[in-house]
């Protein structure tokens, strides 16, 4: 399944398949998410259409997934989500289903939420498939859970002083800029000047550049300006290398021997690199705005999240938010 739109065009088309049948036409639609409602339809009705030329004998996943959608308002996004899995599984008829298959067919799922959203789904239409008849009984399908979240480390502003000293000249405002605006190190460096405006004090990143996919406007404090007022403004990036009229694409090996001297990475038996990153910098970053107040959707928004749950890893930087409400407790008057 796929929405798309073809080259110079701006209205999306809609890519559909299932089960050797293949659906592709134009939506009509310019806005992204009313073609979706209209690819959604054109979906069911496939399904259907499908579900409609089985022959009688063994009944197939088709089958299953089309009488549940009928028994009662279907959301898109649960129509989505059906078609995305369908698209990756390939076996036809219910009895030779098992729960390897539909593991596999979901191995596209990045986290554990996705993955089990996915599966109350497929369970759901597998048990349908049981009370009909169809089924004999619903294939033990694998439960994930979470991995444990990973640390966000950053640095205090004394360390912070100790790893820029350490610096090479040309990583010193890059990475300076880094951690007062939260830029990713993709952004910082590749960074141009027709993307910045001194006057109004801001930088943008466009969608594409984007780990969220959403054109970012930043806004810049005082030392993020004077940063940018004080580079070559004649050539098109931002941050070049010393002396030299080239940008600058390699961080690695001068970042991580700044952080060894500065005492915030070694070099383990192996050989490799452990310790401070530069994406610690976004970390750092966000974690010196909650500590001095910044609400956290305000820094959902300065940082270009999409999801508000990315932004309370950095909750526990804020007691004093908490602590005002710790005498909920006590007697009043």
């Amino acid at each position: 399944m796929s929405l798309y739109k073809p080259t110079n065009s701006t209205v999306w088309w809609s890519d559909l398949r299932s089960y050797g049948k293949r659906l592709r036409a134009t939506t009509g639609e310019t806005d992204k998410a009313r073609a979706q409602v209209v690819h959604n339809q054109r979906q069911m009705v496939l399904w259907a259409d499908v579900a409609a030329q089985n022959p009688t004998g063994s009944k197939s996943w088709a089958d299953a997934r089309s009488a549940w959608v009928s028994i009662e308002r279907r959301s898109d996004s649960e129509i989505y989500s059906l078609s995305k899995f369908e698209e990756r599984f390939n076996t036809s008829y219910l009895g030779n289903i098992d729960g390897f298959d539909v593991e596999r067919a979901l191995s596209f799922c990045k986290t554990a939420g996705t993955y089990m959203r996915y599966r109350t789904m497929i369970v759901a239409v597998l048990n349908l498939a049981v009370k009909k008849g169809w089924l004999a009984k619903v294939p033990e399908v694998a439960v994930r859970k979470d991995k444990k979240k990973k640390r966000r480390d950053w640095i205090t502003h004394e360390q912070w002083k100790k790893l820029y000293a350490e610096l090479p000249s040309h990583l010193r405002a890059p990475a300076e800029f880094a951690v007062q605006t939260g830029l990713r190190q993709a952004n910082v460096l590749g960074l141009k000047w027709d993307h910045v405006d001194l006057n109004r004090c801001v930088v943008w990143v466009d969608a594409d550049e984007t780990k969220g996919d959403e054109a970012l406007t930043v806004p810049l404090n005082n030392t993020a300006r004077l940063i940018l007022s004080a580079q070559d403004c004649t050539h098109k990036h931002v941050f070049l290398y010393a002396n030299r009229d080239q940008a600058i694409t390699e961080v690695k090996t001068a970042w991580q021997s700044a952080c060894i001297r500065a005492g915030l990475g070694k070099t383990n038996a192996e050989g490799h690199y452990e310790g401070f990153t530069w994406h610690g910098l976004r970390h750092t970053w966000a974690t010196w705005h909650v500590q001095n107040g910044t609400p956290l959707d305000v820094l959902q928004k300065l940082g270009g999240w999409k999801d508000l749950r990315m932004v309370t890893n950095y909750a526990h930087h804020a007691p004093s938010y908490l602590a005002s409400y710790a005498g909920n407790t006590e007697k009043k008057g």
